[in-house]
């Protein structure tokens, strides 16, 4: 059993882990959506969805420890007034990780991180909507022709 072991190594030390994990975490407040290994992403979901609590907690003290850990004041400034206003009535899972398969040059999987921008309300349309479609489907496999755009939103 692999008891008292708390986080990914990376292979690296561990200045040079937290440098890593900074710097993604400031990229990912930055442009919403980045491209990385798994085990890495993995643990960049740790770090993201704690300082996006800190972010919605929003005084003074939380948004310090925000910019201790960020690197640039435009990761600072969306997290806490862009996402911390789409996480406001969301617990928790901040982060969405997708797998994109693996690397061609030395085989590892990689995935993309991005950050949830929708309520759990409209999680919750959208799931119904996906699975009222795949019934539909499976009824009228011939007459299936729907063009159904995810990202704008467009449900009944």
């Amino acid at each position: 059993m692999k008891h008292q072991i708390a986080f990914r190594k990376l292979g690296r030390n561990s200045a040079h882990r937290m440098a890593l994990l900074r710097n993604m975490a400031t990229s990912l407040f930055t442009h919403g959506k980045i491209i990385t290994t798994v085990p890495k992403a993995k643990e960049l979901r740790r770090i993201a969805d704690k300082l996006v609590t800190h972010a919605k907690i929003g005084n003074l003290l939380h948004r310090r420890k925000i910019g201790d850990f960020l690197r640039t004041k435009q990761a600072i400034t969306n997290l806490c007034q862009k996402y911390s206003y789409h996480a406001r009535d969301r617990p928790g899972g901040y982060t969405r990780i997708t797998l994109l398969g693996k690397r061609h040059s030395d085989n590892s999987e990689m995935c993309s991180i991005e950050l949830v921008m929708e309520s759990i309300e409209q999680g919750r349309r959208k799931k119904a909507f996906v699975k009222q479609i795949k019934k539909e489907k499976i009824e009228f496999k011939n007459t299936f022709y729907r063009r159904v755009d995810f990202r704008k939103g467009i449900y009944p």
